[in-house]
């Protein structure tokens, strides 16, 4: 619980930290700047990471309709098995920013089960999933990323009656109960 809201507060600080920072003093392309003041800037972004919104280890794709909400379809490898999902995020700042907090929800994988020899007890959960993420861009133009988000999953009864089962079985040495929160990291380009 301690490392909990030392993340929050770490957050908070970050976020704090970059509010009085002037990110338009800093030299941005002419040509991304008049797009993006007519609203024509580039919406899409290919992110690459790991963490449920990249559905394990994989791709995040995110549309961008309007200035400060995104929608996104993920899919990846969680060990046990290929998974997709989607999600809609709400960002605080515009793409030109430094510093992009925002507020996500997704629906996609957001439990594994995966024992090793006793192949019946794998299995991929699905539930909803919300979020605050933190995204750092970079680069002239602002077109590249680095994403931090703390995710909190609603898992399903059924993921943790089959914990419960897995942790019962005496064939099983060790398990380890779900975390009650979710870290994902991944880097992102707009194009």
């Amino acid at each position: 619980m301690k490392w909990i809201i030392l993340v929050i507060a770490a957050t908070c600080l970050l976020d704090f930290s970059f509010a009085q920072y002037d990110t338009d003093s800093l030299h941005v392309s002419e040509e991304y700047s008049s797009l993006y003041a007519r609203n024509e800037y580039k919406q899409f972004g290919l992110g690459i990471g790991f963490g449920l919104n990249y559905g394990g280890i994989g791709l995040n794709l995110t549309y961008a309709p309007i200035k400060y909400v995104s929608f996104t379809v993920h899919g990846g490898f969680n060990l046990v098995d290929f998974n997709a999902g989607i999600g809609a995020n709400v960002y605080l700042n515009p793409r030109t920013k430094m510093y992009r907090p925002n507020l996500k929800v997704m629906y996609g994988y957001n439990a594994v089960i995966k024992i090793y020899g006793l192949d019946e007890y794998d299995k991929t959960y699905y539930g909803l999933t919300i979020g605050f993420g933190n995204e750092l861009r970079f680069g002239s133009s602002k077109k590249h990323g680095l994403d931090v988000d703390l995710l909190v999953p609603f898992r399903s009864q059924e993921a943790y009656d089959d914990a419960k089962r897995v942790k019962n079985d005496p064939r099983v040495e060790t398990f380890t109960d779900f975390i009650p929160i979710a870290i994902s990291f991944g880097y992102h380009v707009d194009f």
